[in-house]
């Protein structure tokens, strides 16, 4: 899901190396430091308002980014668009700090990108038998074999493949409980329950289930940018732009 993680594990692996008798960190702690932070309640409040407003604007270019999961550097191509001033500044009165990494945004604009499909009804949920979607891949090397240096983005890379991969499964078993989801409100009780059914059902998705615990926007993201792709790769039509208002 994210880049921006490179800072965090750097500073982990530097502390690491200079402290032979240093425990490495824990699978867990490598998450918890890499992608927690990147769940600040206020900053995701601004990527919802502005991915909404991009997508009514430029749908077809946030479809272009969402689909396309192995281009880390599309968003910068694609600027003028995917990041528009004016979607920006619209919110800037709610708040001073902005924090577009990449994977974060991706998911949203895909959660976005859902809301206007279902506004249109050409959101589908035939989605078992849909193509198969861009499965992050990682070699089958031990970790005690990869370089200490390259060993924590290795680690949170591999949980994050398995997060993709089950995300994956459980849209695939059960889209209804993902869209379910996605109509609750980001850290409500509802929002949990949601997850929880979501997570729990799909018998046939637990060996791929993470070993480690992701906070709720990521989970909730990975489901959404799933539902979308799988959607989208099942037939339904790209996306369309909102007709202009009236003023």
């Amino acid at each position: 899901m994210t880049r921006r993680r490179k800072a965090f594990l750097g500073a982990i692996t530097a502390l690491f190396l200079a402290s032979p008798l240093a425990a490495e960190p824990s699978d867990q702690a490598l998450i918890d430091g890499a992608i927690g932070p990147l769940g600040d309640a206020e900053n995701l409040k601004l990527l919802d308002y502005t991915a909404r407003c991009v997508v009514e604007k430029y749908p077809l270019a946030a479809d272009t980014f969402v689909r396309d999961t192995t281009d880390a550097t599309a968003m910068v191509k694609d600027k003028a668009r995917l990041l528009d001033e004016n979607c920006i500044k619209a919110y800037w009165f709610r708040s001073s700090t902005t924090s577009y990494e990449p994977g974060v945004y991706r998911v949203i604009l895909a959660e976005a990108l859902i809301g206007l499909a279902q506004q249109d009804k050409s959101l589908s949920l035939a989605v078992a038998d849909a193509a198969a979607t861009d499965q992050p891949q990682l070699p089958a090397v031990p970790v005690s074999e990869v370089h200490p240096y390259y060993r924590p983005m290795f680690v949170v890379d591999r949980h994050e493949a398995q997060l993709s991969q089950f995300a994956d499964c459980a849209v695939r078993s059960r889209p209804e409980a993902v869209l379910a989801l996605l109509a609750t409100k980001r850290g409500s009780a509802e929002e949990a329950a949601a997850l929880a059914d979501v997570e729990s059902a799909p018998a046939e998705c637990a060996a791929k289930r993470p070993s480690v615990s992701f906070p709720a926007f990521a989970r909730r993201g990975e489901l959404a940018l799933h539902l979308y792709l799988l959607s989208r790769l099942s037939g339904a039509p790209a996306p369309k732009p909102m007709p202009k208002r009236r003023r």
